[in-house]
C-alpha cells in the first residue's frame, strides 16, 4: 500500500515458476488506485506502528506447534511498515507451523495483524481475487505490469522482506530480488508448467511412442505423481495388445493407458511376458 496524495495505491505481485521445468519465473501484478482513502481506514482498528516486533514472536512461539504435514501451497509472510523514520518487519511463519484454534484464542490482537493482507488484498480487487488462472487478456494485462515494475522489484525497495532469504543456499551478496530475477527481461516463450516422462525408458527398448498428454483437469486440480502400467507386447509384431493400469491417479492414468496402447517395442526385444512401465507426471510448485 502506497499513499498517493488523497488515495492509496494497492499493488499485489506475484513471482511463480513459467516453465516445465521450474526453471525461469513469471511476473504478474495487479494495481488498484482507491480514491479517499488511506491506510488506517481500510485496516480499520489495526495500527501496525503500535505493535512491537518482539510481542509478534513471542505470540507466534506461545502457539503449540503442529507437525508440518506439507506447505506445498503454503507460504510465510513479512509485513514491513513505515512508522516515521522507523522501519517495522514482522515476520509470520508458515500456517502449518501454528496450532490456529490456540493462536487466535490466545493472541487475537496478533491475529489480525497476520490476516490484514488477506483484509488489504480483498478491500482492493474482491474477496475471490487471484493471478492465477486468467483469462488471456487479463494475463497479458498482469504480465505487462509485471514487467513494468521490474525496476522497481529489483531496486532494493523491498530488501526488509527478504533480508532472511538466501541465493542459492548461501547469503545474498545482492538483494533477493535482484538475484531472483537476474535476466529478467519479462514473460518467457515456454510457460507450461507440466511435463511428463518415462522413468525406466532405457528398459523398454521402444521403438515408436507418444508420451500422454497433461489433462487440463488433473493441471487445474494441481494432480501429479507416477503411474505405473504393465504392458502385453504382441510376440509377432511388437505392438502393444493390452496394457492395465497398476496404480495412479486415473485422471493421470487414464490419458497414460491410450497412448501407451499406441506404443511399438523395437524388432528383436524378447517379447511374451508383461512389461512393466513408468511415467512421472511433474507439474512446478506456484510460489
Amino acid at each position: 500500500m502506497t499513499p498517493q496524495e488523497k488515495d492509496l495505491r494497492v499493488r499485489v505481485i506475484r513471482i511463480s515458476a513459467a516453465n516445465p521445468y521450474c526453471e525461469g519465473d513469471l511476473v504478474r501484478a495487479a494495481d488498484r488506485v482507491l480514491p479517499e482513502t488511506t491506510m488506517r481506514k481500510i485496516a480499520g482498528k489495526i495500527d501496525i506502528c503500535s505493535y512491537i516486533d518482539e510481542s509478534v514472536t513471542a505470540a507466534l512461539k506461545a502457539a503449540v506447534p503442529k507437525g508440518v504435514e506439507s506447505i506445498e501451497d503454503s507460504a510465510t509472510l513479512s509485513i514491513v511498515a513505515k512508522c516515521g523514520a522507523q522501519e517495522k518487519v514482522f515476520g509470520f511463519l508458515y500456517p502449518e507451523e501454528v496450532d490456529q484454534k490456540v493462536f487466535h484464542r490466545e493472541n487475537p490482537r496478533v491475529t489480525r495483524l497476520w490476516d490484514l493482507t488477506y483484509r488489504v488484498r480483498s478491500h482492493a480487487f474482491g474477496k475471490h481475487f487471484s493471478l492465477r488462472d486468467l483469462p488471456a487478456a487479463q494475463e497479458k494485462e498482469a504480465e505487462d505490469l509485471g514487467t513494468r515494475l521490474l525496476p522497481e522489484l529489483v531496486s532494493g525497495k523491498f530488501d526488509s522482506a527478504f533480508c532472511d532469504y538466501t541465493c542459492a543456499g548461501k547469503k545474498c551478496d545482492t538483494n533477493y530480488l535482484a538475484w531472483l530475477l537476474r535476466g529478467y527481461t519479462g514473460p518467457p516463450v515456454s510457460r507450461d508448467p507440466s511435463s511428463v516422462e518415462r522413468v525406466n525408458a532405457s528398459s523398454l527398448r521402444l521403438s515408436k511412442y507418444d508420451l500422454p498428454k497433461y489433462s487440463p483437469l488433473a493441471k487445474q486440480a494441481r494432480i501429479f505423481g507416477e503411474v505405473r502400467l504393465t504392458l502385453a507386447p504382441d510376440t509377432q509384431t511388437g505392438r502393444v495388445k493390452d496394457v492395465q493400469l497398476v496404480s495412479g491417479n486415473p485422471m493421470l492414468g487414464n490419458p497414460a493407458v491410450d497412448a501407451v496402447r499406441q506404443w511399438q517395442f523395437s524388432p528383436g526385444t524378447q517379447l511374451g511376458q508383461p512389461v512393466a512401465a513408468v511415467l512421472r507426471f511433474s507439474l512446478c510448485p506456484d510460489e
